[in-house]
């Protein structure tokens, strides 16, 4: 549930020095790197039930586990669909991407989310069309996952925005795809005002076909 905006008409109360640093943990300086991105980190309203979550650049030993929250989630919500050779590791990890970052609560490594250069060639070229724009002005956010168990804090928004800020800090579009039965995922990004570009359909190496819906960021 979001929370209910201020009343308007009493001043708002200034927050103590360690209400705001709790307020930004969530943004550390080392996540992003654009003016824009820094923006996003001191401007957002995203508020998180509980402990707030670091979000960090993914580092090599955190591989292990985002492949373990990818293989939780397949089990708990059959998300990715299809993944070749069950490689988990490749698929949190894939050679298109431009950047890459976890949530942590705690010591725990909760979620996940990438940057990638691209996405299944009919998502690709539905942005195109759509936008007429070239391929390399923008970017695909890819890959967002958080554990089942550190769901309904906010970490997802976190994790969409801070891709979305840093591909925006690229001087690029920010654009996603997503598998048109993931009734969660589009109403995460609908409530985000993320907008719809149209539907499109891939057909994966094994031969099966998805339907996708792809958006565009808000401005």
């Amino acid at each position: 549930m979001r929370p209910r905006p201020p009343n308007r008409t009493q001043p708002r109360p200034k927050r103590s020095e360690d209400g705001r640093a709790r307020w930004v943990a969530r943004w550390p300086t080392a996540v992003l790197r654009s003016e824009e991105a820094a923006a996003v980190r001191e401007n957002s309203r995203v508020r998180v039930e509980g402990e707030p979550p670091i979000i960090r650049h993914r580092e090599d030993a955190d591989l292990e586990a985002c492949a373990s929250i990818a293989r939780a989630i397949r089990a708990c919500d059959g998300y990715p669909s299809f993944l070749p050779d069950d490689d988990y590791a490749a698929f949190v990890s894939p050679a298109n991407a431009l950047g890459a970052w976890v949530a942590v609560l705690g010591h725990d490594i909760v979620g996940h989310v990438a940057v990638r250069t691209s996405s299944a060639p009919s998502a690709t070229e539905l942005v195109t069309a759509a936008l007429g724009i070239e391929p390399a002005a923008f970017a695909f956010v890819s890959r967002l996952m958080v554990l089942p168990r550190a769901r309904r804090r906010g970490i997802a928004r976190c994790l969409l925005g801070v891709a979305a800020a840093e591909i925006r800090g690229l001087g690029l579009t920010p654009v996603l795809d997503v598998l048109a039965d993931g009734e969660a995922a589009i109403a995460l990004y609908e409530r985000e005002g993320w907008r719809r570009l149209g539907e499109t359909r891939f057909r994966s190496r094994s031969g099966t076909e998805f339907d996708e819906v792809v958006f565009l960021a808000p401005e």
